[in-house]
């Protein structure tokens, strides 16, 4: 089981791109529910897909951007903070589906993104939720790469 955030980006640092973005949409996935956005569950259902063609990713780059750019102009300076959150889910979504750099991790930056979200919402709520969301995180990468490995024995 994975307990801190060193054996956590250890973990994602040996998988694919696909799986990268498989696991990253699940941890955006998991606290999109608090902060509902229809064109965010497209884009992660995408992101879910195996045989996803090259043009819908494209697509899917674009879309992912442009939503992270409009939410990042509308979150403003007025302490919107569930707009702040949303802001983060779209970043976290447009990691998923950025062109591949060679030291990029996208599930890290998903990750880290959705804890800023988490943050916003629990400045508002009044309460920690970091260490939570970590936990929760560090929960679906040991479930995921179970299933991963009972897929290839």
């Amino acid at each position: 089981m994975i307990k801190q955030d060193s054996e956590f980006r250890q973990a994602l640092s040996v998988l694919s791109r696909l799986q990268q973005r498989q696991i990253g949409s699940q941890f955006i996935e998991r606290v999109l529910p608090q902060y509902p956005d229809a064109t965010l569950s497209k884009l992660l259902a995408l992101a879910q897909q195996t045989d996803a063609a090259e043009l819908e990713l494209a697509a899917a780059t674009k879309t992912a951007k442009s939503l992270a750019l409009d939410k990042h102009t509308r979150c403003g300076a007025e302490g919107d903070w569930q707009a702040q959150a949303s802001y983060f889910l779209a970043r976290a979504t447009s990691e998923l589906f950025a062109p591949s750099k060679p030291s990029q991790l996208p599930a890290w930056e998903a990750a880290l993104n959705v804890r800023l979200a988490c943050t916003c919402g629990s400045i508002e709520q009044a309460h920690d939720t970091m260490h939570d969301e970590s936990a929760a995180q560090y929960q679906l990468l040991t479930d995921y790469l179970a299933r991963e490995e009972s897929r290839h024995d």
